[in-house]
């Protein structure tokens, strides 16, 4: 439940402190939240998802872009968001 939370929460931060020219959205860590925080922005408007975890990034980014039908580009280092 925390996860979907913390994904419903991260939607609303979304919609109300950014516009809708700010088209990327960076994710750092690709487990449960991450996921449902992709989720919950994909309500909230199209993005290009990029994404940076030690382990795993490669795996989400295929996972949430065959699920949500947007773009995501794994980085190598956090910097790179």
């Amino acid at each position: 439940m925390t996860d979907l939370r913390t994904g419903a929460a991260g939607a609303v931060a979304m919609k109300y402190c950014t516009s809708p020219e700010q088209e990327v959205v960076g994710f750092i860590g690709c487990g449960a939240i991450a996921k449902n925080m992709a989720r919950a922005a994909r309500e909230i408007r199209p993005y290009k998802g990029v994404a940076f975890a030690h382990d795993g990034s490669e795996e989400f980014a295929k996972q949430m872009s065959d699920e949500l039908g947007i773009p995501f580009d794994v980085v190598s280092s956090a910097e790179e968001l």
